[in-house]
């Protein structure tokens, strides 16, 4: 996770030189294409959900005409409380990136899910931070990493109890059973008298 966090912070300083250089040709495209690009946070919006104790659920919104890079997807939990583990992403789409090479994106809203691996027992909230890059299509321009903060709160946990059978309903049970025996066809019936400890011998 590490790695990724150098390599996040160091793609987003080339990337601000970048956008930059993409700034001044959008200057010369004129007013007509500089209107097309919208907010970075317009562009690109987050959300975030606890689904169970165990997964949380992060869904961008993404707006049309626009993409995400799936490699750009990074989130952590702020603080040592939570621990989480890699995203499961679903499949995006080949891309040959002019900066990038191939890559795989998204050109619609998705949604991934991240494991929650670990939590301290007194936990209830914890913040996370969810980070994104993507690209207005039409125009060509990269936007810069977005991030955004979310609190979430912890689930419950919720542990199903499961009434174990004592040894009298046990022995009720077992006799209910003898019961209905003898009165189908009284096939078990000495069987019954032995369970019962009434057991008689013919002379009674």
């Amino acid at each position: 996770m590490y790695w990724y966090v150098l390599e996040f912070a160091r793609r987003r300083e080339s990337l601000c030189t970048t956008m930059m250089v993409l700034g001044m040709l959008v200057l010369s495209w004129g007013p007509a294409r500089a209107q097309d690009l919208l907010e970075p946070g317009q562009a690109f919006q987050v959300e975030a959900r606890m689904i169970s104790s165990e997964s949380l659920e992060i869904t961008w919104r993404i707006a049309k005409h626009h993409y995400m890079y799936r490699q750009r997807f990074f989130v952590r939990a702020v603080g040592g409380d939570v621990t989480l583990g890699e995203p499961r992403f679903p499949a995006g789409k080949k891309k040959q990136d002019e900066f990038f090479g191939e890559m795989e994106v998204y050109d619609s809203d998705v949604t991934f899910t991240v494991p929650v691996d670990s939590a301290s027992a007194d936990a209830d909230r914890f913040v996370i931070e969810a980070a994104g890059q993507g690209c207005n299509e039409p125009v060509g321009v990269c936007y810069p990493p977005v991030m955004k903060s979310v609190t979430l709160r912890l689930p419950a946990l919720q542990s199903a109890v499961q009434p174990s059978s004592s040894p009298q309903s046990s022995i009720a049970s077992s006799t209910l059973d003898s019961l209905k025996a003898l009165v189908d066809g009284g096939s078990n019936q000495s069987e019954f008298l032995h369970r019962s400890g009434r057991s008689r011998s013919p002379s009674d």
